[in-house]
């Protein structure tokens, strides 16, 4: 059997001891490569879901665009909708103080003299 120096078996356990070393850097590049990739996977998710929420947002705002101007046409209709009806309240209203006074209108009163004096409004004052 041969006997080895200690010079050779503390050479490889030196190379062991590297060995082992370099396998466990290995192995956490490999892990933090592997949590990168993941990352980046969530990162190009989260720009995804972000442009797609902000479509949405445009969307909404051009139809709330939209709205606001349907209503505002609807509230210049409602508007005119009655300033229509009051000025046919006000027609209405003059024609029926034009009708009445055409019926209540009465002959001319005359004085004593025979001198006309104007209208009887109000017999009992």
């Amino acid at each position: 059997m041969a006997i080895s120096s200690p010079g050779v078996i503390s050479q490889s356990a030196t190379d062991v001891t590297q060995q082992a070393r370099l396998l466990q850097a290995q192995r956490s590049a490999d892990q933090a490569e592997r949590e990168a990739r993941s990352l980046q996977t969530q990162a190009q998710s989260a720009r995804s879901t972000a442009a797609r929420a902000q479509s949405q947002a445009r969307t909404l705002e051009s139809q709330s665009d939209q709205a606001d101007a349907r209503a505002g046409r609807a509230r210049q209709g409602v508007a005119a909708i009655r300033s229509e009806a009051g000025t046919q309240q006000q027609a209405d209203m003059a024609s029926r103080v034009a009708d009445q006074l055409q019926s209540s209108r009465q002959e001319p009163v005359s004085n004593t003299l025979g001198q006309i004096t104007g209208q009887i409004i109000n017999a009992i004052a």
